[in-house]
């Protein structure tokens, strides 16, 4: 029949078409990801010496930025989607001020850390401050909070090594040919096992933190953080990524930082990141009241 024919013909069409495919191709297989590197690499010490010494010039900044975030609330059982300016201000080793705002509006949050204390506050709609000390941080006793800063700072990826490679938690070194980066995974041993509590990954030529995943005891993890466009904060001044995309996987909490200035700082005082004391919220939830004194 008519439509036989049609049918055979297109068959030996398309036969062709996969013969003139393979006569092109070869018979090799499809090459790696163009970023795939096997060339030379480095030993530990020197990695770790190199995202030290760039490090070390970063123990305070300030920095205005750009920002959007999804606050998945679950105490009051809503989500919000904000974005706008804000300010940034850090200090080593976890004093961290973080203002968001909104043209017209004003302040939209405040995520905020010193020594002792961490908060992240909502300030529009039924306005909440969840807070919380570090002596309870992450315990069973704590009740969720959207956005925790104790992880926030975990991203920034201004942190420094301990050197002391057997001292837990211990860092593990292994090479991504696919992803031509060296990661880092730290390990500390629970009383049955050893568990991965941090996983970080390097670009090989930059040295830059590129990937930053912190997972709980059960190996869950609860804090992805993409970081890109590392450049100098000047001329000749160490490097720093300028994008930043932080996913919290428990409850879908997301938020982007996008930094359009950084200014170095060497000595901040420590009042700068004091929690203050009126919250100025309708809500306030001290995530570690269940935990004792």
């Amino acid at each position: 029949s008519v439509l036989l024919q049609a049918l055979k013909t297109v068959a030996r069409a398309t036969g062709a078409i996969s013969i003139l495919a393979l006569a092109l191709n070869g018979c090799c297989p499809t090459p790696p990801p163009a970023k795939y590197y096997n060339g030379p690499t480095e030993p530990m010490e020197s990695v770790v010496a190199q995202i030290n010494r760039n490090n070390s010039e970063i123990p305070g900044f300030f920095a205005r930025l750009d920002y959007s975030a999804t606050v998945v609330d679950k105490q009051h059982n809503k989500t919000e989607d904000f974005s706008g300016d804000g300010r940034l201000l850090y200090s080593r080793p976890r004093s961290l001020l973080l203002r968001g705002n909104k043209d017209v509006v004003g302040p939209i949050f405040e995520l905020g850390s010193n020594d002792t204390e961490f908060w992240f506050k909502v300030l529009v709609g039924d306005s909440t401050e969840w807070w919380g000390h570090y002596a309870n941080v992450a315990k069973p006793c704590c009740k969720p909070i959207p956005i925790r800063p104790d992880l926030v700072l975990e991203v920034l990826g201004v942190g420094l090594f301990d050197t002391d490679f057997l001292e837990e938690p211990v860092p593990v070194m292994r090479f991504n040919h696919e992803a031509d980066a060296y990661m880092f995974v730290w390990n500390i041993r629970l009383p049955t096992h050893w568990i991965a509590r941090k996983e970080i990954w390097y670009d090989r030529q930059t040295k830059a933190p590129e990937l930053v995943r912190l997972f709980n005891d059960d190996g869950r993890m609860i804090l992805q953080g993409k970081l890109r466009d590392a450049v100098p904060t000047s001329q000749q001044g160490p490097s720093m990524a300028r994008h930043y995309e932080l996913l919290f996987p428990e409850d879908g909490s997301r938020m982007t930082l996008d930094f359009t200035d950084v200014t170095l700082r060497q000595h901040q005082p420590a009042s700068s990141f004091n929690r203050p004391l009126e919250s100025g919220v309708k809500d306030e939830i001290q995530i570690d009241k269940d935990c004792g004194d």
